[in-house]
C-alpha cells in the first residue's frame, strides 16, 4: 500500500511539473493516468469489475459498501480525501494544475455543486456519494475509474 501511494504521489508531482513545463492534460489523458488507482481500489476492497464498470461506464451506484469504500480508496490515493474527509479545495487545485482550462472550470463547479450535497458522516459513503453527485452532474467529465 505504501508503494501505491508513493508511486501516485511520485505521479503527481510529475504530472504538476509536466503541465507546468508543458501542456496540461485533456480528459483522455486523465482517464488514463487514474487507472492505476483502480487496480489498486478494487482489490484493496474486493469490488468486481462489473460492479465498477457499470458505476463508470453506466451511472449505475448502488448502496454497495465495497463501491463506497472504493471510491473512498480512489479520492485518498488522489489526496482528494485525507482523515476521513473530502478535501474540495485540494480537488479544486489539483484540477486547475493539471487539466486544461476549460476542464478545470466544469470540473470546479461540479465540485461545488456536489460536496455540500453529501449528507453522511460515514466517509465510505460520503465518497461514494460524492462521485455519484459528479457523475450525476457531468458524466462527461467523470474520470473516476
Amino acid at each position: 500500500m505504501k508503494a501505491t501511494i508513493l508511486s501516485i504521489s511520485v505521479f503527481i508531482v510529475l504530472a504538476i511539473f509536466h503541465n507546468v513545463e508543458s501542456k496540461k492534460m485533456n480528459m483522455d489523458q486523465i482517464r488514463n493516468v487514474v487507472k492505476s488507482a483502480r487496480k489498486t481500489c478494487a482489490s484493496q476492497v474486493g469490488a468486481s469489475k462489473e460492479l465498477l464498470d457499470n458505476a463508470s461506464q453506466k451511472g449505475e451506484f448502488p448502496p454497495d459498501p465495497k463501491l463506497q469504500c472504493y471510491f473512498k480508496c480512489v479520492l485518498i490515493l488522489s489526496k482528494a480525501m485525507k482523515n476521513d474527509q473530502l478535501r474540495p479545495e485540494v480537488m479544486k487545485t489539483q484540477a486547475e494544475l493539471m487539466l486544461t482550462n476549460d476542464l478545470s472550470e466544469r470540473i470546479k463547479v461540479t465540485i461545488d455543486k456536489c460536496f455540500p450535497s453529501i449528507t453522511s458522516s460515514d466517509s465510505c459513503e460520503a465518497a461514494w456519494q460524492f462521485a455519484k453527485c459528479y457523475y450525476e452532474t457531468d458524466s462527461s467529465i467523470y474520470f473516476i475509474p
